[in-house]
């Protein structure tokens, strides 16, 4: 599925907008690609500028996620696995979803995770781009199914989860499709294991 990310490196009238709203030093020296650590350290200190670059980013998203939900419904497919870290914090297409995953963890790990994969972002950075963020318990509060990820390895584990979610999911299908929401927050581990079983 499309994601933010893809948005953001390879869209031309994403990258044009985002020239026009903050300027040539987010991209690299040759202007082709925009730096997003660059574009983190901006948006997670002003709030106002994070919801500037959503503007600019969650329609041309939304609009490719469409595109690719009708095509998998026209293929045949009864299940679409929406992988979206910000579902909760956009809520544009929430209603779309029979089921809400959301894998969590305590703020404690979520933070050592952040600055494990961001070896050179500081802690009080790391602290802001957690605390942009919706709180986790909100995002529980709003699933239909959580995945605990705290053990950090604990392949199993998280295996069981994802098997006790998708004997759900098979008790509960239909010739309906069914879309199904992804939200974590910067878990590194156990992710790729959970989104690969709901896959595959």
């Amino acid at each position: 599925m499309c994601n933010g990310h893809l948005v953001v490196d390879y869209d031309r009238a994403v990258q044009r907008s985002i020239l026009k709203s903050f300027g040539s030093a987010v991209f690299n020296e040759d202007g082709t690609r925009v730096e997003r650590d660059k574009l983190g350290e901006i948006i997670f200190a002003d709030p106002q500028k994070k919801k500037i670059l959503n503007a600019i980013v969650h329609p041309v998203v939304i609009r490719r996620i469409a595109a690719q939900i009708l095509w998998n419904v026209m293929s045949g497919h009864v299940c679409v696995v929406l992988d979206i870290p910000l579902l909760f914090e956009t809520g544009s297409i929430i209603w779309l979803m029979s089921e809400v995953v959301v894998v969590k963890c305590s703020a404690e790990t979520q933070l050592s995770r952040l600055l494990m994969r961001n070896p050179d972002l500081s802690r009080e950075a790391a602290l802001r781009r957690i605390h942009a963020q919706m709180p986790m318990e909100t995002k529980v509060s709003g699933a239909t199914f959580v995945i605990d990820n705290e053990a950090d390895g604990d392949f199993e584990g998280l295996r069981a989860q994802v098997d006790a979610f998708l004997v759900r999911l098979q008790a509960k299908a239909s010739r309906r499709v069914r879309c199904v929401g992804i939200s974590c927050a910067f878990l590194a581990v156990g992710l790729a294991v959970a989104v690969r079983q709901l896959l595959f």
